[in-house]
């Protein structure tokens, strides 16, 4: 539910021809640090997840 609702705001600021390949590439990136984040700090990552919530609209303003 948390992805698809971050995509439309992505869209709206960047069009479509930009906003779903930044939006992977978001995905991407958040992913590959919570992969290496969690065989190392795993209460960190759990602590993170609600950081990430509150992060989760900044990209949409940066277009």
């Amino acid at each position: 539910l948390g992805l698809a609702l971050s995509l439309p705001p992505v869209v709206t600021a960047w069009g479509w021809g930009i906003g779903i390949p930044a939006w992977l590439g978001l995905l991407t990136v958040a992913a590959a640090a919570l992969v290496l984040l969690l065989p190392h700090a795993p209460r960190t990552a759990l602590r993170l997840g609600p950081v990430a919530l509150l992060c989760a609209p900044f990209p949409a303003l940066l277009g």
